[in-house]
Parts: structure tokens; sequence; C-alpha cells
């Protein structure tokens, strides 16, 4: 072989793991919602007056502090380190933080419902069926 072959050998395999040494670096999944932008979304879908609007928003903005606080941040949130210790690591089984999770998803519709119409809470009811049914990100968002 010439040395010129060995060159663009090596440049090829270093190439190759660069490539890949980065591909593994990105974060996996789509980068959760924010408040705000679950609260935009729902504004849209729902047709939220102004009112509603501001209310939704300030128990969404609690529901997500609420949730770092006993969660940790979501996979994907660029926003912190990953649970630990100093972030009350949730003790006990996936399933167990699971189960708590969906109880305090069920704590915040409730306070969402009570400021929705008839109608909108229809059309909120389906919405969240629909998510919890399938993985990914949400309808309107794009796989970042």
């Amino acid at each position: 072989m010439t040395r010129t072959m060995v060159a663009a050998m090596l440049l090829a395999i270093s190439c190759v793991l660069l490539l890949t040494l980065t591909a593994s670096a990105q974060p996996r999944g789509p980068k959760p919602m924010s408040a705000a932008e679950r609260t935009e979304q729902l504004k849209k879908d729902l047709n939220l007056t102004a009112v509603q609007t501001a209310k939704i928003k300030a128990i969404l903005e609690k529901q997500e502090k609420e949730m770092k606080r006993e969660f940790g941040p979501p996979p994907g949130d660029p926003q912190g380190p990953p649970p630990g210790p100093s972030m009350g690591e949730p003790t006990g089984e996936p399933d167990e933080m699971q189960k708590k999770m969906m109880e305090k998803q069920k704590e915040f519709d409730a306070k969402i419902a009570v400021i929705l119409t008839k109608e909108q809470k229809q059309k909120y009811d389906e919405i969240q069926k629909e998510l919890r049914k399938r993985p990914g990100p949400p309808p309107g968002r794009e796989d970042e």
C-alpha cells in the first residue's frame, strides 16, 4: 500500500469515528414542551379566551415547577443536571414513579377542567387521551 492510500484510510476511519461520537452525544427524543409552549398549543387547540389562557398558563407553570422539583428534569430537558440527591431524586420503582406522575397529572387536569367550557373540556380530554396513547412529541410539535 502506498502512503497516500494509508493516509486516506486513516482519514476515513477518523471521520467515521468522529461522526459516531458526535451522533451518540446528541440528546435522544423530543425536547419537552415548556409551560409557555403548552399554553400556546392549548390556546390554539381549544380557542381559549385571554382570561382562560392566563389561568391555564399559571397552572402549567406551577405544574412544571412541581414536577421538576419532585421528579427532576424530564429526559431531553436541557435545563439542569440529571436528577440526583440534591434535586429530590425519586425513590422506589419506575412503576411507582409513573403512578405518582399520573396522579399529579390528574390533579392538574382537574384544575384546568374547572376553567374550560363543556365543549373545551371534551376536546381537552380527547387531546390528553391521544397524548397518553402514543409516544413521541405532542401534535403540532416537530421532533427537535
